[in-house]
């Protein structure tokens, strides 16, 4: 078996492209998505991640929550209003054409 058989069969073309300056919360955990997942699975789970992301944040006693989420705390809320924002950005800049 040549390394080149070894090979993920995944498009990694995109990672060069994730970096802290353009997601500065999740530029790592993305990046290794995108390297050990490739880029559509990365992009599948930063959609999912993003809506578990704000609902957490919106689950607060004010609407409606018996038990507020640790994410919708002051300490918390900032970090993951800026993780969902990054994941976000990667779903949408990356995400599968309608019907393909």
């Amino acid at each position: 078996m040549t390394p080149a058989d070894t090979k993920r069969p995944h498009d990694t073309s995109d990672i060069a492209s994730v970096t802290p300056q353009r997601y500065p919360y999740e530029a790592a955990r993305i990046a290794f998505l995108c390297a050990r997942d490739g880029v559509a699975a990365a992009a599948d789970y930063c959609d999912r991640t993003r809506r578990i992301y704000r609902a957490a944040v919106l689950a607060n006693g004010k609407r409606g929550h018996r038990h507020a989420h640790f994410a919708s705390l002051p300490d918390y809320r900032a970090k993951f209003i800026g993780s969902y924002c990054d994941f976000k950005r990667f779903h949408l800049a990356h995400r599968a054409a309608p019907g393909a």
